[in-house]
């Protein structure tokens, strides 16, 4: 079999064809993720650029300074809020006698006291809680029955009481043989 050779024409076809081939490969795979970076990386530098400047004139205007100012106006504020709403919570040494001041009232509004023990399981006290701080604070199990009347002015009066106390998991019903309804309150102070 006789072997054909190119001529001229034919071999600068060929070099042609693979001149543009890669050219096209070039333009359409290569250049465009490179473009496409180089585009990204002048966009962040603007954006870099223009922050630094408005941090100069911040510098230069004072601002900063004024926003520290502002934020220790505001962390001195809050430490006073809490001072005073550490005011309100009951020491270790209240506990007994708030626990029985709470026994007084009830007495006083006319409701049987059922129960009154304090809760100790763990898991119930994080049930009741939203945090750990909290299990420093005594939570007692309330069972008290009488009329509505009374336990709704139970409830407002120990809502008055100086002392923050938090009540969780107030449950009340109405048993079918008894004409005075059932209240289970949770109470932490």
């Amino acid at each position: 079999m006789a072997q054909r050779t190119l001529n001229r024409t034919e071999w600068i076809g060929i070099c042609c064809i693979i001149i543009i081939a890669g050219i096209f490969i070039y333009s359409h795979f290569i250049y465009p993720a490179q473009g496409r970076k180089l585009n990204r990386l002048k966009n962040e530098l603007i954006k870099k650029s223009s922050a630094v400047k408005s941090l100069k004139q911040e510098q230069m205007s004072g601002r900063p300074d004024r926003k520290i100012r502002t934020l220790k106006k505001k962390i001195s504020k809050a430490s006073t809020e809490l001072r005073e709403a550490e005011a309100h919570l009951a020491t270790d040494e209240e506990r007994d006698t708030l626990g029985a001041r709470i026994l007084q009232i009830a007495g006083i509004e006319g409701l049987t006291i059922r129960n009154y023990s304090r809760i100790n399981e763990r898991e119930i006290i994080n049930g009741l809680t939203d945090s750990d701080e909290m299990l420093q604070s005594a939570c007692y199990r309330l069972i008290l029955s009488g009329s509505f009347n009374k336990a709704r002015s139970f409830l407002k009066k120990i809502n008055g009481m100086p002392k923050m106390i938090t009540m969780r998991r107030l449950h009340i019903e109405m048993p079918e043989k008894d004409r005075n309804m059932q209240m289970e309150v949770w109470i932490i102070f």
